[in-house]
């Protein structure tokens, strides 16, 4: 059975005008899905003075200033901040120098107290060991540090209120 198509010139030209745009939007989602998902920044920090928040950067080759509290989108979903401690009298201290992606801390790259320059790669570690600050000669676990005895109940309070009480209160287990 032979199907015959007939296409006027105008439909032919729509028809290729919305293959050529489905081809367009395709290679964006791809270069979109490469830059958000795979591509990293590449950042050397020059010089950093915690006391005034200023650091100069160098991000993807060019010179970058990073200053004070603000986030600063970098490229895509990437983006450079200082970490601040607030003291328990309102006052703020710079003391690390974070990669944000997507504004969650991907990695601390520079802390007040490290006398060594560091720079970013996109280490799968970052997160544990730089922002987490545990060693790679320790394990890690969850529930370190939080010995249990009890019951359920008891556990739960612990894990969501840390042994202040909560579930506790209104409902009992039998």
């Amino acid at each position: 059975m032979d199907f015959k198509f007939d296409i006027s010139q105008g439909e032919e030209v729509l028809l290729k005008v919305a293959a050529i745009s489905a081809a367009i939007v395709g290679i964006a989602t791809a270069f979109s899905f490469y830059k958000n998902n795979v591509w990293h920044p590449k950042i050397i920090v020059q010089s950093v003075d915690f006391n005034k928040g200023v650091a100069e950067l160098l991000i993807n080759n060019k010179k970058f200033i990073l200053r004070g509290d603000s986030s600063y989108l970098i490229g895509f979903d990437w983006g450079i901040k200082f970490g601040v401690i607030t003291n328990p009298d309102g006052t703020k201290k710079y003391d690390r120098i974070e990669v944000l992606k997507r504004n969650m801390v991907e990695q601390v790259i520079r802390k007040a107290e490290d006398g060594n320059i560091k720079s970013f790669t996109g280490s799968e570690d970052a997160i544990v060991n730089g922002v987490w600050g545990v060693k790679d000669t320790e394990a890690f676990d969850v529930f370190q540090d939080k010995s249990f005895v009890g019951n359920e109940e008891t556990f739960w309070d612990d894990a969501f209120f840390g042994d202040k009480g909560g579930f506790g209160v209104n409902v009992g287990v039998k």
